[in-house]
């Protein structure tokens, strides 16, 4: 089972081992802080920073009581409209 990583617990519920890539093989090399810097828009941001411009962000456009509007839904409503 050299080169492969397994993962127990899934969306599915089902284990499952899968080949590494190249790319998680350099990864596993590198010293612990090496590389794993967070990067992109938020993650400078606490999670109550980026609760609170959510929240006004919803505000905003009227959504502010609806608990269903959460930023995993803005995933599938952009790969809905990819499709």
């Amino acid at each position: 089972q050299e080169h492969r990583v397994s993962f127990w617990i899934t969306k599915s519920g089902r284990s499952r081992t899968i080949p590494m890539t190249e790319r998680v093989k350099e990864v596993i090399k590198l010293p612990p802080t090496e590389g794993r810097r967070p990067k992109g828009p938020f993650t400078k941001l606490s999670q109550a920073q980026f609760r609170a411009i959510w929240n006004d962000a919803k505000a905003e456009v009227g959504l502010g009581a609806d608990d269903q509007v959460v930023p995993h839904i803005l995933r599938h409503t952009c790969a809905s409209r990819l499709v």
